[in-house]
C-alpha cells in the first residue's frame, strides 16, 4: 500500500507504471484537504514501480519498490 497525502481539495489522477513503462493502475479522484488515498499494489510483484500524480498545477513522479 502506498500513501499519498494531498494539502487542499484538488483532482487528481494516478497512475503506476511498471519497469517496463506498462500501466497498470490508472485512478482519477477527488482529493479533499488532509485527505490520504491509497494505491493498493498488493496484486503486483515485488519490484521497482514509478507513481505518476497529476493534478490541475502539477505533475509529479516518484519511483517506489515494493
Amino acid at each position: 500500500m502506498v500513501q499519498l497525502d494531498f494539502p487542499s481539495l484538488t483532482q487528481v489522477t494516478i497512475s503506476v507504471y511498471n519497469q517496463l513503462g506498462q500501466r497498470i493502475i490508472s485512478d482519477n479522484t477527488l482529493a479533499a484537504r488532509n485527505n490520504k488515498v491509497k494505491v493498493n499494489l498488493t496484486r503486483e510483484s515485488k519490484g521497482l514501480y514509478f507513481i505518476e500524480v497529476n493534478t490541475p498545477k502539477d505533475r509529479i513522479t516518484k519511483k517506489i519498490y515494493y
